[in-house]
């Protein structure tokens, strides 16, 4: 029985450890090597136990998304080297570059801020807020804060900018609607990472962003009520290898 035991829980570590690895996730960044801000949302990315592949900016969008299981737009990069190259990929994206919502079609040009602050009040009690409700400080400091004045199309608003209720989070649903009335090919998020605010974001910060890019890849549950992060391969991984 010993062994048996045993056995299965060898399997178990195999099994979590194959699928920690078998998620990939491109990164556009704003350069090759990546730098700063980029840096620390890579090494955020694969702390959940993501394999991730960095590509700069300049390269022909989208790059190749064979066996790819998600984007994510920086917010260092150009948005007009970016446009809309990621707007019908039939995978998630996640964007932090705000400046890129009007080329897929889930935001309104000209509406899109950098707002000096260190609060958000969440507005929906989605599982990407987790334990999270109210005010909510997210950063150690006031910085630039990417947010939207106009989300377009099924757009559903997680968190707002606290002093003016610019949207900072936004999520749709595979299959939900753009602003021209198509069905969006996969899920879509905008994160308010802007690079000046990444390096003070405290856990709550991190926690939003970290939410958000379960939720896109369909991997997100509820927090427990201590509001730990959910659990995912990548942690049970690190706390049984």
């Amino acid at each position: 029985m010993r062994n048996y035991v045993f056995f299965a829980f060898v399997l178990l570590l195999v099994f979590t450890s194959w699928s920690a690895h078998a998620v990939k996730i491109v990164m556009i960044s704003a350069a090759d090597p990546p730098a700063g801000a980029d840096v620390m949302i890579i090494e955020r990315l694969q702390g959940l136990g993501f394999e991730v592949e960095s590509h700069s900016q300049d390269e022909q969008d989208p790059v190749e998304l064979t066996g790819v299981d998600a984007v994510v737009i920086g917010e260092a990069l150009g948005s007009g080297n970016v446009t809309d190259g990621y707007k019908d990929v039939s995978i998630p994206v996640i964007t932090i570059e705000a400046f890129v919502l009007d080329d897929m079609a889930l935001g309104t040009d000209g509406t899109f801020n950098q707002d000096q602050d260190n609060m958000l009040n969440i507005v929906d009690a989605h599982p990407i807020a987790g334990n999270l409700s109210g005010t909510v400080e997210i950063a150690s400091a006031i910085a630039d804060i990417c947010s939207v004045g106009e989300v377009l199309g099924d757009a559903q608003i997680i968190a707002e900018i606290a002093a003016n209720g610019h949207t900072a989070l936004a999520i749709w649903e595979a299959g939900s609607n753009d602003a021209d009335g198509n069905p969006i090919p996969a899920r879509r998020a905008f994160a308010f990472l802007h690079a000046n605010l990444t390096p003070l974001l405290n856990d709550d910060g991190w926690g939003l962003f970290d939410r958000s890019v379960l939720w896109a890849l369909d991997q997100l549950t509820p927090v427990n009520p201590e509001g730990s992060l959910p659990t995912t391969w990548g942690t049970i991984k690190t706390q049984y290898r």
